[in-house]
């Protein structure tokens, strides 16, 4: 099956490298002000990426919920195989009997020289044993049809039992994969803390430094008064 957590993965992986890019500049280069609005915008995009993923992440997972009901529908179908079964056995069991009675009425006839149509009291005539012929032509074809029937059963049985052990297979996997996935995605989240609290630490580290510069540029102003003072 395709990986639905593919997109998920991608995105986020780019979006940590484009965030640890931003951090590694910051480290290197004397523009605070600039590297600071890509740290922000970067992580404004990570959130805008990550909102998208989680949503394609729920349409996935609402398909595997249609699955597993899918998967209750045919174990429902599997639970009632067994009514069937029933049934295929009680349509045997009246084919047997009824051929048992045939074999039986024809021995009996045949050991009084009767047709095998005929009662034990006596003959009948034409028509009834017409009647009895089309009866029993008619309940011949019935159970060749009731086997037909059992054959289509068993078929549609397999199909569905199969059917299902592919679903269970697929769920089983999807379950792992959301293991996997629940796992990445725990890292990620803890990458993203780290990620934060170094960006905080060095925005902090920044305005500690325009402190500090504003200081150096004060002194430097009074230094040169002073000077000036001496000097005039």
């Amino acid at each position: 099956m395709s990986d639905p957590y593919y997109p998920l993965r991608e995105l986020t992986n780019d979006s940590l490298l484009e965030l640890a890019q931003n951090i590694r500049e910051y480290e290197s280069e004397n523009t605070p002000e600039l590297t600071r609005d890509g740290l922000h915008h970067s992580i404004q995009r990570l959130i805008g990426r990550l909102r998208e993923d989680l949503r394609a992440l729920k349409l996935s997972l609402n398909n595997v919920d249609t699955l597993r009901k899918l998967n209750l529908s045919i174990e429902e179908i599997q639970n009632r195989h067994g009514f069937v079964d029933d049934a295929k056995d009680r349509l045997l069991h009246a084919e047997k009997k009824f051929f048992r009675a045939l074999r039986e009425r024809e021995l009996i006839s045949k050991a009084n020289g009767q047709h095998l149509s005929e009662p034990s009291n006596g003959p009948v005539d034409e028509q009834t044993n017409d009647f009895m012929a089309t009866e029993i032509d008619r309940q011949s074809a019935m159970f060749a049809q009731h086997d037909e029937h059992i054959g289509v059963i068993d078929r549609t049985v397999k199909k569905v039992r199969s059917t299902a052990d592919s679903i269970s297979m697929v769920l089983r996997d999807d379950e792992e994969e959301r293991k996997n996935v629940s796992s990445r995605m725990d890292r990620l989240g803890e990458r993203l803390r780290v990620a934060n609290d170094k960006v905080t630490r060095l925005l902090a580290e920044t305005s500690k430094a325009r402190k500090l510069s504003w200081i150096v540029v004060l002194m430097c102003i009074l230094l040169v008064l002073v000077i000036l003072t001496f000097v005039l």
